[in-house]
């Protein structure tokens, strides 16, 4: 790669420098011409104009040579073109008349034609003046001189400035490629397992971006790998302990310790629940990111639909001694759901918030509509969430600690599938701390709008 932008580089350098001197020279030449040209016209103009009234008045330059032994003519004029010793030229080049007898009779070549006046008639080119002095002072190679010239220049300005721009290329290819490199070899170490890469950010606008983006990455991977080793540690010790206590209860009814009745039955389903529920939250946790689940949508009005799932919470919230106070509870908030996966948000945020919630408070509800949304708010009033964690609460595998600074139990996937479940309805789920104190969760559904009544026809 170092090689290609390199020779690259240095093509283009090379292509620059030849249009560059290609259109020096071009434009050189063209200047001096005209300069010269111009000279001529200045310091001629008048007989010019005579040239031009004789050739229209006799249709030919025949006899022409007495139009310069004219008496009309000035004797600056005179003075001038026998100094300059001026010739009269047909339009292909031919001498008609010159001041110099040398010259009658020969043919000017075309690359000298540059440096001669037109003279027009008509709006037709007719013939051209030039100096001879200019011809005699210029060598018969003149162009052909003039041009190695500039070829030699630009051949040797070329080979300096190659050089030049092959060491520009060296310097701006290490500057560009070194820091691409090592964000290959870091990608590289990245995709082997060792998430603690990091690259030094670039004073490259859009190298910095790349390497920021790198670094975000490693950090991402970094922290999942922690979480997924924690997690793994968290599952095992939760799949061992029911397992355990099932194991256990199992030999002691086979040793004859315990009776096999009601309440051994009851330890065992206990356990059981506990590691289908654990098992279920993976598995659905794993689906959404897969996109592997179909919800079946009805219309549903979110206030009484909210109220049906309070209600089976009522014996755990007086067993608690916590009750739900609804704020709000707006009428005819009509949604398309999926009325499991709802009920499983909510049952989410209520079990967060009795948790939370300390014993004799309140859980507060309120259902509205902001514009085109639905919008369901649980309430706790608890000591509310770290301002750091904010961001991260919904992250899988994420834990709080209760109001007795322990972990709050589960595996922290509860917010996780809540926020998933939420964004696959079209909606979303965030968190806020309350100014006078607790968290609220707010869930947000897009709203089901009415079919407009079709137009009877005629």
């Amino acid at each position: 790669m170092r090689r290609r932008l390199i020779f690259t580089y240095s093509i283009v350098i090379f292509l620059t420098i030849v249009f560059a001197f290609s259109a020096a020279a071009y434009f050189f030449s063209s200047s001096s011409a005209d300069y010269h040209s111009q000279f001529t016209v200045d310091h001629s103009h008048t007989y010019l104009q005579g040239l031009e009234d004789y050739y229209s008045q006799n249709g030919t330059w025949k006899g022409v040579e007495a139009y310069f032994t004219s008496p009309d003519l000035s004797p600056v004029e005179l003075v001038f073109m026998q100094q300059e010793q001026v010739a009269l030229l047909s339009p292909d080049g031919e001498v008609l008349y010159a001041m110099d007898q040398q010259m009658a009779g020969t043919k000017i070549k075309p690359f000298f034609l540059a440096f001669a006046s037109g003279i027009f008639s008509e709006g037709k080119l007719v013939g051209y003046v030039i100096s001879g002095s200019l011809l005699h002072g210029l060598s018969p190679d003149f162009s052909n001189t003039l041009l190695r010239v500039l070829w030699r220049s630009i051949l040797q300005a070329a080979i300096v400035t190659m050089v030049a721009g092959l060491l520009l290329a060296l310097i701006m290819a290490s500057r560009l490629l070194d820091p691409i490199e090592a964000t290959i070899k870091a990608a590289q170490r990245i995709s082997d397992g060792d998430f603690k890469q990091r690259l030094p950010v670039q004073s490259y606008r859009d190298l910095s971006d790349l390497t920021t983006a790198v670094n975000d990455m490693a950090a991402n991977l970094e922290k999942h790998d922690s979480q997924r080793s924690s997690l793994f540690a968290d599952l095992a010790h939760d799949l061992r302990t029911p397992l355990a206590v099932q194991r256990a209860s199992i030999e002691a009814v086979e040793d004859g310790i315990y009776p096999f009745n009601q309440e051994t039955l009851k330890t065992l389903k206990q356990q059981n629940t506990h590691l289908v529920r654990l098992v279920e939250d993976l598995r659905l946790l794993a689906m959404l990111d897969e996109g592997m689940i179909t919800p079946q949508f009805s219309p549903q009005d979110l206030s009484e639909f909210t109220r049906g799932v309070i209600k089976r919470f009522e014996s755990m919230l007086t067993k608690q001694q916590r009750r739900v106070r609804e704020v709000s509870m707006q009428k005819g908030v009509i949604v398309n759901i999926d009325p499991d996966r709802i009920e499983q948000i909510l049952e989410n945020l209520f079990q967060n918030a009795m948790r939370y919630t300390p014993e004799g408070s309140t859980i507060e509800i309120m259902i509205l509509t902001k514009g085109l949304t639905a919008v369901l708010t649980v309430r706790d009033h608890g000591p509310g969430i770290p301002i750091d964690k904010l961001e991260t609460i919904f992250d899988r595998y994420y834990q709080l600690n209760d109001n007795s600074g322990k972990k709050a139990g589960g595996q922290g996937m509860g917010l996780a599938i809540a926020l998933r479940l939420a964004r696959m309805h079209g909606g979303n789920l965030f968190v806020r701390n309350r100014p006078d104190g607790g968290a609220e969760f707010t869930l947000e559904l897009p709203l089901l709008l009415p079919e407009k009544p079709s137009r009877p026809s005629r």
